[in-house]
């Protein structure tokens, strides 16, 4: 007996409930617990691969015709619901007897031919909802395949990697036991893979031969037990496929015949991205691929989400090659299809990740590159120990840890351990040893991977919470559960705020900046009573610029903080060193009587954009009839509502003739942080028709001019939004003014605001943040400001060193010619010298002949 406690469902639930009368039975046998309801998603179904959500074409019998696009179904609900939205066909959806499926059920009186289901444009649609019939159709309803598996099996068609396990009219395959007795086994109407197993061991003849999964879990395992000497075999009957496609078409001469990895399908058209990589998912960037020809040309796989949507990019992007689903189901595959030889078929990536996380990165001068996203770890001879199988597999790309235990038995003792590195049901490690030779590995599951399970809240209200990690973090905003273990009980938290930690982080924040200003003063220092040389920047006036404005960042009241609006007021105090000093006594007091006043002092964000902060609004035209003033656009009312009414809203005056502009020109130099726009949406005008689709966020720099196109720099230009609320966050942009550049609207007619709002942090958070960023910023921070100085000044002093240099070469080029023709007029007066002593000395000798 079986019974409910406290009038509970569970044992109902569970499929074992029998009532207080029990069973004549030492076996209880659940009733399948496993089935689809209209909230079931799609993306659970087919063993987790999902549907391919494309389109669908459906001939009634009476021969009406509907094409129905299931992209936005989420659950078999929505399926249900656009299938019977269908203008033309007479047709319901309903949930097969046995929950396994639905049927498409045809409500024509007078039928005058079959119903037909088909697939568009190349999808998988029909096919994955279990309901596709081809051409020729059926004759009556067509009660759709099993979409869901029962409990710890999986659906044949998701085999293969997804090309499932074919069978024909009659006998499949012949089994023959190792004692001789054979025995013919159908699968025909077998769905799962359980129900293949059970098929074999309850089939006629069988008498010593047991079927079940094998170790691994990807496999069939049969088991003779006859005690015969001769070969357990698998032969195919009748030219069925089911025995390969099992994996079982083999003879062995042993007791036990194990199949070849089965491939359950690990990837479809419809798997998001985000799910691979164990939830890492996929840069969204761009690749390119070079067929064997050498043409080339670049995938933009930004948008995708998909493998379909991947899949489809790269057959569209007209070089020589296809894409498709490898034939294991785990991966893409890239097929050259020109029959060149000039280039490798490469895939590359572009700037990003993209096509190393698809596993497709690579070049090869074959025809095919498979991003199976398999990993196989090839051992060489040096690794046949447990140590190197271990250190082999750490040295792969599989995403688990291998390590060695002593589980402290007396023989074999040491264990090879494989644990997932992701956590949750996506963790889950196949693990399916091949050795040429030796004793192969076995491997038991010892965990099982499977989510954390949390129910938040108590009786009808309560969630159902479930997480890949043991930290939840979406139950409580910021606030984070670590689940440390299972409970049978209520667990009640209570969230209060970190005084203690609050407190030490302001004044952490405090310690932070008096070591800067101690840094400043360092650099500032001059020793009066020594008159020694001052520190490396004493007399710097942008140093006491900077540490003057820090202070003032600290201490200057904050704009529109309410109750809390200066740091005097919460113990902090600054001495004429220019330090602050903190009064923890007083500080502990501000915390605990008034928390949301110092979160408000040190955190407080504004919007502004509001003409009570002098804001002024302005637009390139006003619509003539006076009712939607720029004005209405700052004036904190974001509503639709009173779209129309003086205050509303803003609507340009040029129809049909884009760009408009919406300015908002601040008071003063603000810095923003984020700007969110409202446009007009409401039931009577919504934004997907009325409000505007294409624009620009662009802000002015720093010393603009307003009217000068060209000082006005785009921070986003975004295309085709439909959404009634748009926010920008930006990267603390300083500016003068901001402004909307409207490309377009939904209707092509007007640009409609309601409101445009810019925030400023004026907390002292923001404040500081702001500031140094005003100091700090590669391209116009002060500093940067001051390096460009510098190197400007450096620049002169060498151009008129240079001058200087050039100015000397020239003297020195004078000198030297004077100083050359001096050596040349006294050589020549040393020559003539020379002559006139000669002269001088034969009239001595004519003279002294003479007397």
């Amino acid at each position: 007996i079986v019974d409910e406690v406290n009038g509970g469902t569970t044992a109902q639930d569970l499929g074992i409930y029998t009532g207080q009368g029990g069973v004549a039975s030492s076996v209880i046998h659940g009733e399948d617990i496993n089935y689809v309801t209209w909230d079931t998603k799609l993306d659970l179904l087919n063993d987790g691969t999902g549907v391919d959500k494309g389109s669908i074409q459906i001939t009634d019998r009476a021969g009406n015709v509907d094409i129905i696009d299931l992209s936005s179904a989420t659950t078999l609900q929505d399926v249900k619901n656009l299938i019977e939205a269908g203008p033309n066909t007479n047709v319901e959806v309903q949930i097969n007897p046995d929950g396994g499926g639905i049927t498409i059920h045809d409500l024509n009186a007078t039928p005058t031919q079959n119903l037909v289901i088909e697939e568009v444009g190349g999808g998988t649609t029909a096919q994955d909802l279990g309901i596709y019939t081809g051409q020729s159709g059926v004759a009556g309803d067509k009660v759709g395949d099993r979409i869901i598996s029962y409990l710890n099996t999986v659906l044949l068609k998701t085999l293969n990697g997804g090309s499932g396990v074919g069978s024909v009219a009659g006998d499949d395959f012949q089994i023959t036991q190792r004692d001789g007795v054979s025995f013919n086994v159908d699968i025909s109407g077998a769905q799962t893979l359980q129900e293949v197993i059970n098929l074999i061991n309850n089939a006629t003849g069988n008498t010593a031969v047991f079927a079940s999964y094998d170790r691994e879990g990807n496999g069939i395992l049969l088991t003779d037990t006859s005690g015969g000497t001769g070969d357990l075999s698998v032969v195919s009957l009748n030219g069925s496929s089911a025995a390969l496609d099992l994996g079982i078409l083999k003879s062995v001469a042993s007791d036990t015949l194990e199949s070849d990895d089965l491939n359950p399908q690990y990837i479809a058209r419809c798997t998001r991205l985000e799910t691979l990589n164990g939830g890492e998912g996929v840069d969204p960037g761009k690749i390119r691929i070079t067929d064997r020809s050498g043409q080339s040309a670049e995938v933009d796989l930004s948008s995708a989400e998909t493998i379909g949507d991947v899949i489809d990019a790269i057959n569209s992007s007209g070089v020589g090659v296809t894409a498709s689903i490898n034939s294991q189901g785990n991966g893409i595959l890239i097929t050259d299809t020109t029959g060149g030889t000039q280039s490798p078929l490469k895939v590359e990536d572009v700037g990003g990740t993209t096509a190393r996380d698809l596993n497709i990165l690579g070049s090869t001068t074959g025809t095919t590159i498979d991003g199976s996203f398999e990993v196989r770890v090839e051992l060489g001879s040096e690794d046949t120990t447990l140590e190197g199988i271990r250190d082999a597999i750490n040295n792969s790309d599989a995403k688990v840890y291998a390590a060695i235990i002593n589980d402290g038995t007396e023989v074999n003792p040491y264990r090879l351990v494989i644990t997932s590195k992701i956590g949750g049901e996506r963790g889950r490690v196949i693990i399916d040893p091949e050795f040429s030779s030796g004793d192969p590995l076995e491997f038991t599951t010892a965990v099982e991977a499977q989510n954390a399970v949390l129910t938040f809240g108590e009786g009808a209200g309560s969630l159902l919470i479930t997480d890949n990690s043991n930290s939840i973090d979406q139950a409580i905003p910021g606030v984070t559960l670590n689940l440390l273990g299972t409970s049978s009980e209520s667990v009640y938290v209570n969230v209060s705020a970190d005084i203690e930690g609050i407190k030490q982080s302001i004044m952490n924040l405090v310690d932070s900046y008096n070591d800067l200003i101690d840094a400043i003063n360092t650099q500032q220092s001059y020793d009066e009573d020594t008159k020694e040389e001052g520190g490396p920047l004493f007399g710097n006036i942008n140093l006491t610029y900077i540490r003057n404005g820090l202070l003032k960042a600290f201490t200057d009241p904050v704009e529109g903080a309410t109750s809390i609006n200066s740091i005097f007021e919460i113990g902090i105090t600054a001495d004429i060193t220019g330090h602050l000093i903190v009064n923890e006594s007083e500080l502990t007091d501000a915390l605990n009587n008034n928390l949301e006043g110092v979160r408000d002092l040190f955190s407080l964000s504004q919007n502004v954009a509001l003409s009570s902060f002098g804001t002024v609004a302005s637009a390139s035209s006003t619509h003539p009839s006076g009712n939607f003033p720029v004005e209405s656009v700052n004036n904190g009312d974001t509503s639709s509502d009173n779209w129309g009414n003086s205050g509303g809203g803003w609507n340009d005056g040029t129809r049909f003739t884009f760009p408009d502009y919406l300015t908002l020109t601040f008071d003063s130099l603000r810095t923003i942080n984020k700007v969110v726009i409202y446009t007009l949406d409401s039931a009577t005008y919504p934004a997907s028709s009325y409000g505007i689709k294409d624009y620009e966020l662009q802000y002015l720099l720093p010393g603009g001019d307003p009217d000068n196109t060209d000082d006005w720099e785009t921070y986003v230009a975004v295309t085709g939004n439909t959404s009634g609320k748009i926010t920008h966050y930006l990267p603390s942009i300083s500016t003068q003014a901001i402004r909307l550049k409207i490309n377009d609207s939904n209707d092509g007619e007007w640009s409609r605001i309601i409101e445009f709002e810019a925030y400023q942090a004026t907390g002292i958070g923001g404040r500081l943040r702001n500031y140094l960023n005003s100091i700090t910023d590669a391209t116009t921070g002060l500093i940067a400001t001051i390096e460009d100085s510098l190197l400007s000044q450096n620049e002169s002093f060498q151009e008129k060193i240079e001058a200087q240099e050039d100015i000397l070469e020239i003297r020195r080029e004078s000198l030297w010619r004077q100083f050359t023709q001096m050596e040349q007029y006294l050589s020549m007066m040393q020559s003539q010298s020379n002559w006139l002593f000669q002269q001088i000395s034969v009239l001595n000798a004519l003279s002294t002949n003479q007397r």
